[in-house]
């Protein structure tokens, strides 16, 4: 019976890890200190496919950070993080933000339905939203609608 051991050095050796501080970031990349040791241009995310779907969690500058080696390349990525600075997302298609209850684009769809149909309260009596900013409104729900699904 083989151990983990003797398996990773029939893979090449072992899966190499660091943990740093993060010194800057770009939107692709940063720099990490570790011990005196810098490692330039680690990336934020492990594949570059040529694919444009992807999340990223963009670490804060003067956070900790694990990086781990790209099979036995020089190339690194940030495989944990231990502050987030930002989420970047980018999906070709659309957005689903949702729990069990409801959706984003639900809350969204029937905020712009409530607006529209607001009573405003005038001195001289009720009154309802204008007609240039119904129409305001209307686009404000279809690009709601390009951005989500249910």
């Amino acid at each position: 019976m083989r151990n983990i051991g003797d398996l990773l050095r029939s893979l090449g050796g072992p899966a190499q890890s660091y943990v740093g501080r993060v010194l800057s970031v770009t939107d692709d990349s940063c720099n990490v200190d570790d011990n005196g040791f810098t490692f330039y241009n680690v990336r934020l995310r492990a594949a570059i496919d040529g694919k444009n779907n992807r999340v990223v969690l963009v670490p804060k500058v003067g956070s900790w950070v694990m990086i781990s080696r790209i099979d036995q390349s020089e190339q690194f990525f940030v495989s944990q993080v231990s502050e987030v600075e930002r989420v970047m997302m980018v999906i070709q298609d659309k957005y689903v933000i949702k729990n069990v209850a409801t959706s984003l684009k639900t809350i969204l769809n029937d905020l712009v339905t409530e607006l529209k149909a607001a009573i405003i309260n005038t001195p001289s009596g009720p009154g309802s939203i204008s007609p240039s900013t119904m129409t305001k409104l209307d686009l404000v729900n279809a690009k709601v609608n390009k951005l989500f699904q249910e």
